[in-house]
C-alpha cells in the first residue's frame, strides 16, 4: 500500500481511488490508446471486451500522469 512518504499526495489519492474500486468488485484495465485514432480505439475496445465481456465505464485521463 502506498503512503504519503512514498509519493505525492496526488499519487496517493490515485492509488487510494484505484484500491477502493477494486475492493468494491470493479475489474480495472489500464490501456494507453490514441483516442484520435479510430483503429486504435477499436482495437482497445475489442481487447477489453474479449478479456472482460462488457464495458461499463471508461475513464479518459489525457494529460494525467
Amino acid at each position: 500500500m502506498k503512503s504519503a512518504s512514498d509519493g505525492s499526495e496526488e499519487q496517493c489519492q490515485k492509488v487510494d481511488a484505484y484500491q477502493k474500486l477494486k475492493k468494491n468488485g470493479a475489474k480495472l484495465c489500464i490501456k494507453k490508446t490514441d483516442v484520435g485514432d479510430y483503429e486504435d480505439v477499436k482495437k482497445t475496445v475489442s481487447e477489453v471486451k474479449e478479456a472482460y465481456g462488457s464495458i461499463y465505464g471508461i475513464i479518459h485521463t489525457a494529460g494525467i500522469a
